[in-house]
C-alpha cells in the first residue's frame, strides 16, 4: 500500500513539474527570440513591445519609446496606437510601444515583472532599470540619431525617473500628465478614493522631483497637461517644470485648455513630438 501511494505521489510530482515547465517555456517562447521587434529581455524578464517604422528610414533613425499609464481598470493598448501614428507621420522614425512590466494588453500578450496595485507603487528602481535596459538594447539595435522617451501618467513618472537615473540615455523626454511629485499625488488620490487603503500604504517608488539635479542639460524635457485633469492635477507638472528651470535644465511646459487626463494622442502632444523629431 505504501509503495502505491509513493508511486501516485511521484507521478503527481512529475506531472506538476511538467506542467510548470510547459507554462514557463510557453511564457518565455517569444522572449527567447529577443528580436527587438516584439520582445526585449531585461533583468525583470521578457518585455513585450510593438515596433513601427516609417517608410523613409536612414542609417540612423529617430527612436521613440512610448510608455502607457498605470491603467488600473483596463488593458493598455494605446501606447501601440501612439507609436504607430508617430512612425507614420514622422519620416526617419522608429516608434516602439512598450507594455510595462507586469501588464497584459488587449491581445493577451504580457510582460514579466510585477504590476503592483496601480497606486503609484510601480515606479521603483527595478521597474526604471528594466525600461532603461530596454532602451539601451533598442539603441544598440537601431543606432539612432536621437532617442525620445514619451510617457503618459504613471509612464511619465517612470520616464522622468529614467531621465534622472540615466542622464546620458535620452535626447528628449516628454511627460504627459505626469505625477512628478509621487507623495503629493498619492496623498491627493487618497482624498479622491478614501475607501482605497492602497493610497496610504508605504511604497518604494522613486519620485521624479528627487532626481532633477542629475538630469542632463542635453535632455529636452517637455511637460504636457490638461488644465481639467482630475486624476493628475496640472499643478504637479507645473511645479516640476518650474524646478527644472531653477536647476537650469532644458524645459518646456504645454497647457491644454479644457482637457482632462486622457490626452496622449491630443494634437498638442503630436505637435510637440513632431518638433522634437524634425
Amino acid at each position: 500500500m505504501q509503495s502505491k501511494k509513493q508511486l501516485i505521489l511521484a507521478l503527481c510530482l512529475v506531472m506538476l513539474l511538467h506542467n510548470n515547465a510547459c507554462r514557463y517555456f510557453k511564457k518565455k517562447e517569444g522572449c527567447d527570440k529577443a528580436d527587438n521587434q516584439s520582445w526585449v529581455t531585461t533583468h525583470l524578464g521578457c518585455i513585450h513591445i510593438k515596433s513601427y517604422k516609417n517608410d523613409q528610414l536612414k542609417a540612423h533613425p529617430n527612436l521613440v519609446i512610448v510608455l502607457h499609464g498605470d491603467a488600473p481598470n483596463n488593458l493598455p493598448g494605446y501606447q501601440y496606437r501612439m507609436a504607430f501614428n508617430l512612425a507614420v507621420l514622422n519620416e526617419n522614425t522608429v516608434a516602439v510601444g512598450v507594455l510595462r512590466p507586469g501588464y497584459k494588453d488587449p491581445e493577451n500578450y504580457s510582460s514579466d515583472g510585477e504590476k503592483g496595485f496601480c497606486c503609484g507603487d510601480n515606479y521603483t528602481r527595478y521597474h526604471v532599470d528594466a525600461i532603461a535596459q530596454l532602451i539601451q538594447q533598442l539603441q544598440a539595435y537601431y543606432h539612432p540619431s536621437k532617442t525620445i522617451l514619451l510617457g503618459h501618467s504613471g509612464g511619465a513618472a517612470i520616464s522622468a525617473n529614467v531621465a534622472g537615473l540615466y542622464p546620458n540615455l535620452l535626447d528628449a523626454t516628454v511627460l504627459v500628465a505626469c505625477p512628478c511629485d509621487v507623495p503629493a499625488w498619492r496623498k491627493y488620490m487618497s482624498t479622491q478614493q478614501p475607501s482605497n487603503d492602497d493610497w496610504t500604504e508605504s511604497v518604494s517608488s522613486i519620485s521624479p522631483q528627487t532626481l532633477i539635479d542629475s538630469i542632463s542639460t542635453h535632455n529636452k524635457m517637455v511637460l504636457i497637461s490638461g488644465d481639467h485633469d482630475e486624476v493628475v492635477p496640472m499643478d504637479l507638472s507645473v511645479r516640476y517644470y518650474e524646478e527644472l528651470l531653477r536647476k537650469n535644465k532644458q524645459a518646456q511646459f504645454i497647457r491644454i485648455p479644457y482637457e482632462s487626463h486622457e490626452i496622449m494622442q491630443h494634437d498638442s502632444v503630436m505637435l510637440a513630438m513632431y518638433r522634437l523629431l524634425h
